[in-house]
């Protein structure tokens, strides 16, 4: 596994992709641009777009835009960040404020209208009306997602099933666009853009499910937002719908109690740990997190033997090991 070096490897095209993201950033109403700024410039792991731009050239694009393109995922990721912030009233966001305690709520929201205008015009520009409509599919599948969320909220009789359909909307769905789109971008064999649209979706569960699993095995300072916050916001992820599943009749009323709370104390959110770590809760997530990055790799198998099929299958890897 070349998880550990693959991040210094795609420095490069992760630099190229963060410089395409602040040429375009702009805005003739300088608040959009500020608002803008203090997401899209906060750091982020630049994920989508780079996946976008590994799939375009394994699929042997060479138009010389996919830079350029790449771009319409981090404006769509940063969107539906600002108005989720809102949704949830979250505190902070890539270790710092959350861009709508600086700005307001209602600003926030309208800037984030702004960025899905300009991601959605970017596909327009490809000319390519499969991308255009792929996205705004994507858009909508998206919405779903935080619906259905919201709707799951301190839903402790969450299935796995259920939970799963919420994360493949919220998160899988944005991901498989990317590699996808990547691939439509190229010209690709429509077998060539279903497999890595697979890839994607399943390392896009594959990296929320461990975005779950964290907030309840690092520090705030790791992950650049509140620990413990998932449990605030009412959210049921697969640590606890595990450790629900595994516990003792006794152990399972306490850790019900615990989780339907509206707000635990420090030491009750240590006691929601320990329990998750007494099932094997963690263990157990990280270890469907792994299953699917294996059924994601697989995907890769049949398609062309380049560089970027190792960068993807190593990125894939890598979801599991990151800490933030």
């Amino acid at each position: 596994m070349e998880s550990a070096n693959v991040i210094d490897r795609l420095a490069p095209v992760f630099k190229q992709v963060d410089q395409q993201i602040r040429d375009q950033i702009g805005s003739d109403v300088p608040f959009v641009s500020q608002v803008s700024e203090y997401i899209l410039l906060s750091g982020g792991k630049r994920l989508r777009p780079t996946l976008f731009v590994l799939a375009a050239r394994l699929c042997g694009y060479n138009g010389g835009r996919e830079y350029y393109f790449s771009s319409m995922f981090e404006y769509l990721h940063a969107a539906t960040l600002l108005h989720d912030d809102v949704v949830d009233q979250a505190d902070t966001r890539r270790g710092q404020k959350a861009a709508h305690l600086v700005y307001g709520n209602q600003g926030v929201i309208l800037v984030g209208d702004f960025l899905f205008a300009k991601s959605m015009a970017l596909a327009a520009e490809t000319e390519q009306l499969k991308i255009g409509e792929f996205l705004a599919d994507t858009v909508a599948r998206m919405a779903e997602g935080e619906i259905l969320q919201l709707l799951h909220a301190w839903d402790v009789e969450i299935t796995e099933a259920e939970y799963e359909r919420v994360i493949h909307r919220k998160t899988g769905a944005l991901i498989e666009a990317a590699c996808h789109l990547g691939a439509i971008l190229a010209g690709a064999p429509q077998d060539w853009a279903d497999r890595l649209g697979s890839y994607g979706r399943m390392i896009g569960h594959a990296f929320q499910i461990i975005d779950d699993a964290l907030d309840y095995s690092t520090t705030a300072a790791e992950f650049g937002k509140p620990v413990g916050h998932d449990l605030d916001e009412g959210k049921i992820t697969l640590p606890i719908i595990r450790t629900l599943r595994e516990a003792h009749a006794a152990d399972r009323a306490e850790l019900l109690e615990l989780v339907t709370k509206k707000r635990r104390s420090d030491e009750e959110f240590e006691r929601v740990k320990a329990l998750i770590d007494q099932y094997d809760g963690l263990s157990q997530s990280r270890d469907r997190a792994i299953q699917l990055v294996d059924e994601a790799k697989a995907n890769l198998e049949a398609l062309p033997d380049r560089p970027e099929k190792a960068d993807l299958a190593d990125l894939a890897d890598f979801i599991i090991v990151r800490r933030n």
